[in-house]
């Protein structure tokens, strides 16, 4: 690690309908990946084994890698969001904060995401759109996601960032933000 110090945070991100949609993509790439074994003779099994076996047994092995889960890793330079199908870095520099955002959907599925500092070319802040830290409802906060987010809040405090107060903070957020921080303590 080049002598540099790396905090890594496991986060929940994926709600069940993300969660679900991750698992319908691999299930049909395996079926896909399965015919086409099967027409080109790899597969020792018949075309219906083929198709829907095939998808199931990949499903059933790559569920460990996705299972609502991935990596917030910070350091020094910045922040890094891992995730199945790739990472995003973002530099401390680029930082204003973090946020609350409620996704557009129906759902009362709540996103804690970075701010970056960047202007509109309106002369106005951009917009809470950052990469997504974690996902969360306010009825499903356990003490397992609480810790969770205390220790994602904590690396922000660490560089001095905090909850970002424009568009203006509810006051359960920052309630929330107290409470996860005291949790991890």
């Amino acid at each position: 690690m080049n002598g540099r110090r790396r905090e890594v945070v496991t986060v929940d991100v994926f709600e069940m309908h993300v969660a679900f949609g991750w698992f319908f993509f691999v299930f049909m790439g395996g079926g896909f990946l399965g015919a086409g074994l099967h027409g080109c003779g790899v597969l020792p099994m018949g075309p219906v084994a083929a198709v829907i076996g095939f998808p199931v047994l990949v499903t059933v092995l790559l569920q460990p890698v996705l299972k609502r889960r991935f990596l917030v890793s910070f350091d020094e330079e910045g922040v890094t969001v891992v995730r199945p199908l790739g990472q995003r870095k973002v530099p401390w520099s680029d930082i204003a904060g973090f946020c609350f955002v409620l996704p557009e959907s129906e759902t009362d599925s709540w996103q804690i995401r970075i701010r970056l500092d960047r202007v509109t070319p309106e002369g106005r802040r951009a917009p809470c759109s950052g990469p997504v830290l974690a996902g969360f409802g306010r009825s499903r906060l356990d003490h397992r996601r609480l810790s969770m987010h205390g220790a994602l809040f904590h690396q922000f405090a660490q560089h001095g960032v905090g909850l970002v107060d424009d568009p203006r903070p509810e006051d359960w957020q920052r309630a929330h933000v107290a409470r996860a921080l005291s949790s991890c303590v």
